[in-house]
């Protein structure tokens, strides 16, 4: 304890005065404390672990959940770019009408997170979520036979219970699909 104390010292006298190791372990010495360069070293180190520890800022819910937002909305962009077009292709006339679904879905995901309160989602499978969330988004599109459980169950390798059970979930925050716009 007494080391740490001295390396405190050091620390806060090193820059400022012209005194060098040497002589303030010499006069660490002479006042009685057993200490050499490297025990002094090894302390600073501690110091400087325990200083960095301290000064870490926290983060604020607000930061924590657009962090965990963001995070959702990556997986929904990627989960959605793996349903693959010749998959839904009974439904659109061609790609490019698939692609500003996708683009509108990205949308309505956006302005769905945007009514979910971090309380809601401080503790989920983001992946999981974003299956449901997927489907539920599905759900309020004027077709919504498109993005079927099954088919969200190929591509993110959820089962359809799981798919179901986050569905629910959102259903429970936001209301019913239908009355989503």
């Amino acid at each position: 304890m007494v080391i740490i104390f001295l390396a405190i010292v050091w620390m806060a006298i090193k820059d400022t005065t012209h005194v060098r190791v040497e002589q303030f372990i010499q006069a660490a010495k002479e006042l009685g404390h057993k200490i050499n360069k490297k025990m002094l070293n090894n302390a600073m180190h501690k110091v400087r672990r325990t200083e960095k520890t301290f000064n870490k800022k926290t983060k604020t819910v607000y930061d924590l959940e657009r962090e965990i937002k963001e995070k959702i909305k990556i997986l929904f962009q990627k989960d959605l770019n793996q349903i693959h077009f010749e998959d839904v292709r009974v439904d659109f006339e061609n790609k490019q009408e698939y692609q500003q679904l996708k683009l509108k879905m990205q949308k309505r995901a956006n302005k769905a997170l945007n009514q979910i309160s971090y309380k809601d989602i401080q503790n989920l499978n983001y992946k999981a979520f974003t299956s449901g969330l997927i489907y539920y988004i599905g759900q309020t599109l004027e077709n919504q036979k498109i993005f079927t459980q099954s088919l969200i169950e190929k591509s993110s390798k959820f089962s359809s219970t799981t798919i179901r059970k986050k569905f629910n979930v959102l259903k429970e925050i936001i209301g019913e699909p239908e009355d989503f716009a």
